[in-house]
């Protein structure tokens, strides 16, 4: 199975899609200017153009991840977890990672 990771944050909305090895297959970085619903409807749909017929796991993270999450009731990895998750599996001897956020940045 396929899976999705939606990242909706405070200016940008990233998604990539990983093939069952885990490989990425299809990425998107975009700014959404404030327009999150329509931005995040641009992206789905390409990516449901791409693979229409395929069963995707899908997880959002990001600042402005929960809602949408909670209201889909679509799995929600807070966004500093979801960073040690992958960091940890492709590179065991990291010991610190500095994440900024838009609104950070």
């Amino acid at each position: 199975m396929k899976r999705l990771g939606i990242d909706i944050g405070s200016t940008t909305i990233k998604t990539v899609v990983l093939d069952e090895q885990g490989n990425i297959i299809h990425k998107r970085y975009e700014r959404h200017r404030s327009s999150i619903t329509s931005s995040l409807i641009l992206l789905v749909n390409e990516i449901t153009d791409l693979y229409n017929d395929e069963e995707i796991y899908i997880n959002i993270t990001g600042s402005a991840g929960l809602l949408l999450a909670d209201h889909t009731k679509v799995q929600f990895t807070q966004e500093v977890l979801a960073s040690t998750f992958a960091l940890r599996h492709h590179y065991e001897d990291v010991d610190v990672c500095i994440e900024l956020g838009g609104e950070d940045a």
